[in-house]
């Protein structure tokens, strides 16, 4: 008797209804939201109970009884309806339909007592029931969409289709069994046909997809030439539970039925609008399930574009980065074979292994010099480099021509060289273009320079004209930003996440505030003078191969590093001693007295860890040093710090004033540490609750 003809709406229907009128992308986006939705779906409260309550409501509530609710609170209600059923609404033409935006149409709301400890709210348009919310402490929230909801967005569930002489004994309040499923007689058969046991996917295959069990699906019937919701449930049973039942038992629990007192009271139309209205719906469905798929794609294509971007940016900078060595190689290797070369003027034999290295080394660094030569000729896309002439001057007693390319410089004798000459040396004569520029003519003998001061002359000036082996001012030709960049990888790859060697710290993970605090102070610059400003900036645009997590609010720790995504770098070398000595301890204003004990304490300060120093103002400390300081805590811990009047002393009998520093974060040992090692402050006590302060916050910044 339940045979489908093959040119029947049901049989078109069979599996999700919505395939007959909806395209196969908005399909297949539709059902990608609901497998979101299966992926976080929670524990449910039985479908009789919630449709016992609501039955019960409706039958005593009056029409006009809703509360009606705010403009504020109608855009909180109309966010939580987009969020659960996205991306069904993610238009917002699909959103007006179900919950319509402005004070033309008002939404009200009515709460519905029931036996549990929860609630059941009911949202209505127009005295028209649109959504039902279930909300308890141990239960999932979820909304439930009406009929009359679904008549307005008919994509919003899966569409179940069924057999028209079961719908009478569904709206009667009968529960559906698998044998009043479209389609699924015609499946039974031809499962038990096929070989190899029968199908083991055709629970799936009879309901349109995958499903659980309290998952909500809409069931339908063709009424017209057209197919209509009558009725709203959860699923019985999940797809794998019906695969090892059969067809025997009920697959959904109906919640809310057309002819029920929540239809009839809130939400019954004529039959001619019921038809007319889901028509013009359904239309609007199609239109703005397009929009939405062409925001989708326009959304993939800026972040594919924004991928390419990237790693554009990211080949350039390596190309900038591997040229920027190949000059530093060339500049190496020229400055070894001069020293060669000088050597060699000089007739001395090698002094130590350095120098009867390079000299073994002659051969092969000449066509490495040839090689980066012709490299860098062609990724700088230069003329060929001239070549210069590398020939040995002859040795005493040797006869050697010089070449005809090569060329001949004179450099003039400046007074620095007559200032390191040796005591008795004659001073080296002026060339014959500086003659004849002047105007005079040089006669009589001179004595030239031996070749021992040559190549000590040309050893020197190589030395102060080479920038490479400056570290200051390669740092200071680099930016702020750059260099800082160097360092966090050059923190990372030192002392925490090494690739490939032991840690030199144990344990992990770690701070960041303790990795960028060593950032700053390898780097001379903190994150605030760069142009991110914030260290959570930092990682979020710079740090995609770090991994790391929120290890309570405001503190954030670095798990672990990815290092196979991490872009080359150049390690950042520790300042010398010169510059290790200027630093910011030092600059601090030192105890000008002594005074009473300086309290270090631990604290929490709206729901955050906050070390706050009391007492310096007994050492000589004004307000003013007391915001150096800060400011000093501010750059090493690369945290918030500031200066306030402290608490209890506004209105003392002398009228003095009294501050406290105050620096977010639990840096009670670093700061008493600083105190009494730099700032001449001897008498400090530390102050914080039992297991406030553990091993890792000790270890942090010291």
């Amino acid at each position: 008797r339940n045979t489908l003809r093959t040119d029947s709406i049901l049989f078109k229907m069979r599996g999700d209804g919505r395939r007959v009128w909806l395209g196969e992308e908005s399909l297949l986006l539709l059902q990608e939201g609901e497998s979101l939705r299966r992926g976080r779906q929670g524990r449910f409260e039985a479908a009789s109970a919630t449709a016992a309550s609501v039955e019960a409501w409706a039958l005593k509530a009056k029409r006009g009884g809703f509360k009606l609710l705010k403009e504020s609170e109608k855009r909180k209600v109309r966010d939580r309806v987009r969020s659960d059923f996205a991306p069904a609404l993610d238009d917002e033409a699909l959103l007006d339909l179900l919950v319509p935006s402005g004070k033309a149409r008002q939404l009200g709301c009515c709460r519905i007592e029931t036996k549990r400890k929860g609630r059941l709210e009911v949202y209505a348009v127009d005295d028209r029931a649109v959504l039902v919310s279930q909300e308890s402490h141990d239960l999932a929230p979820s909304l439930v969409p009406t009929l009359w909801a679904l008549r307005r967005c008919p994509h919003l569930l899966r569409q179940l289709a069924m057999y028209a002489p079961v719908k009478k004994n569904v709206l009667r309040g009968a529960e559906l069994f698998f044998p009043g499923v479209a389609g699924a007689l015609e499946l039974a058969s031809a499962s038990a046909s096929a070989s190899g046991g029968g199908n083991a996917s055709w629970p799936r295959d009879l309901c349109g997809g995958p499903f659980l069990k309290g998952e909500l699906v809409a069931l339908v019937v063709e009424d017209d030439e057209q197919v209509l919701p009558v009725a709203v449930g959860r699923f019985a049973v999940s797809d794998d539970d019906a695969l090892e039942r059969g067809l025997t038992g009920s697959v959904v629990d109906c919640l809310f039925r057309q002819g029920d007192a929540l239809w009839t009271r809130f939400g019954v139309q004529s039959s001619q609008d019921e038809h007319d209205d889901a028509s013009a719906c359904a239309a609007v469905v199609v239109e703005g399930l397009g929009r939405v798929l062409a925001k989708r794609a326009d959304r993939a294509a800026e972040i594919l574009e924004l991928q390419r971007d990237r790693a554009e940016a990211e080949r350039a900078a390596q190309a900038a980065m591997a040229l920027d060595q190949l000059r530093k190689d060339l500049r190496r290797i020229e400055k070894a074979l001069r020293q060669i070369d000088d050597l060699k003027k000089a007739g001395v034999a090698p002094k130590n292994d350095d120098q009867r290295s390079k000299l073994d080394r002659e051969a092969s660094l000449r066509a490495e010099l040839d090689d980066i030569r012709r490299r860098l000729t062609v990724e700088e896309d230069l003329p060929v480099l001239e070549e210069q002439s590398t020939e040995r001057e002859p040795l005493p007693g040797e006869e050697h021509e010089p070449a005809a390319s090569a060329t001949v410089v004179h450099e003039e004798p400046t007074a620095a060289d007559d200032a390191q000459r040796p005591p008795g040396a004659e001073a080296r004569p002026p060339t014959e273009s500086s003659s004849s520029s002047s105007g005079s003519s040089s006669s009589g003998e001179h004595a030239e320079p031996t070749q021992g001061q040559q190549g000590q002359e040309s050893q020197e000036e190589e030395t102060a004209a080479d920038p490479a082996d400056d570290p200051g001012a390669a740092a200071e030709e680099e930016s702020v930003d750059d260099r800082f960049k160097r360092a966090f990888l050059t923190v990372l790859d030192g002392s925490y996440f090494p690739q490939g060697r032991q840690r030199k710290t144990k344990g992990g993970p770690f701070l960041a505030n303790e990795i960028f605090a060593a950032t700053a102070k390898l780097a001379g610059r903190s994150v605030k003078e760069t142009r991110w400003k914030k260290a959570a900036r930092f990682l979020a645009e710079e740090g995609p191969f770090v991994v790391s997590r929120e290890r309570a609010p405001g503190v954030a720790e670095i798990v672990d590093v990815d290092w196979s995504r991490a872009p080359a770098f150049r390690r950042v070398e520790p300042l010398g001693d010169e510059d290790a000595d200027d630093t910011a301890e030092r600059k601090l204003p030192r105890a000008k007295k002594r005074g009473g004990r300086v309290v270090v304490s631990l604290r929490r300060v709206r729901n955050k860890n906050c070390t706050f120093v009391d007492g310096l103002d007994g050492w000589g400390y004004t307000e003013a040093d007391m915001r150096d300081l800060a400011a000093a805590f501010r750059t090493r811990f690369s945290a918030s710090s500031s200066v306030a009047p402290r608490k209890g002393t506004e209105d003392n009998k002398a009228g003095k004033q009294f501050w406290s520093v105050m620096v977010q974060g639990k840096y009670a040992d670093q700061i008493a540490h600083t105190l009494r090692t730099h700032l001449g402050v001897t008498d400090v006590a530390v102050q914080a609750q039992k297991g406030m302060l553990t091993k890792l916050d000790r270890a942090a910044n010291v």
